[in-house]
């Protein structure tokens, strides 16, 4: 339908007031501006939640290679080459099988430059050691021996090397595991020891 011209059209024109659209267009900006801070937070957020997963998850796979290369140590009795070869045969990262390969080299480094006079000493204190830990493995089989063996055990251990006993608690009794661990470790100085002898 047409429109009729003939009827007057009453009403007032709209009128804009330029305050009221300047705060209409900041209400509008300040509106956008909190929207883009949301969305920032939330990505500051989501990153966060995920560096945190990233720290456990590499926390988890630490552990779990200490692990590893621990079970790696004792089954290879202690020897540096057989133990990285293990470690990394049992599935350790490439991280922590460099890190293991580095603890040896120190170790190495350490004992070649030991003055040639102390390494028979250091060398005689630690076959005593292993044939303690191997005599205490022994009796751990049997609890009530090793209790009872353990006081003249620790007291062997303090004489040979203090510095070594020191590590352990005369009223508490080392493992199965711990000893395991322990034996591998001086075989592992038993290994740099001679290398180290044979060098001079």
């Amino acid at each position: 339908m047409p429109l009729d011209t003939s009827i007057a059209l009453s009403g007032k024109p709209v009128k804009f007031d330029g305050k009221g659209l300047v705060n209409l267009i900041q209400q509008g900006q300040a509106r956008q501006m909190a929207l883009e801070q949301h969305a920032q937070e939330s990505e500051l957020n989501r990153q966060r939640i995920e560096q945190g997963e990233l720290q456990a998850e590499q926390a988890r796979r630490v552990a779990k290679d200490q692990g590893l290369i621990r079970e790696a140590y004792v089954q290879s009795g202690g020897d540096p080459k057989a133990t990285v070869q293990e470690a990394i045969r049992r599935g350790v990262g490439p991280d922590s099988a460099q890190a293991l390969e580095k603890h040896f080299a120190d170790i190495e480094s350490k004992y070649a430059t030991t003055e040639a006079s102390a390494l028979p000493v250091r060398k005689y204190r630690n076959e005593q050691m292993l044939g303690l830990i191997g005599q205490a493995l022994e009796l751990s089989a049997n609890p009530e021996q090793f209790q009872a063996a353990w006081p003249q055990l620790h007291a062997a251990a303090v004489r040979i090397d203090p510095e070594t006993a020191k590590h352990l608690d005369p009223g508490t009794l080392p493992t199965a595991d711990q000893l395991r661990l322990a034996q591998a470790a001086h075989a592992t100085d038993a290994y740099y020891l001679s290398r180290a002898e044979e060098q001079r």
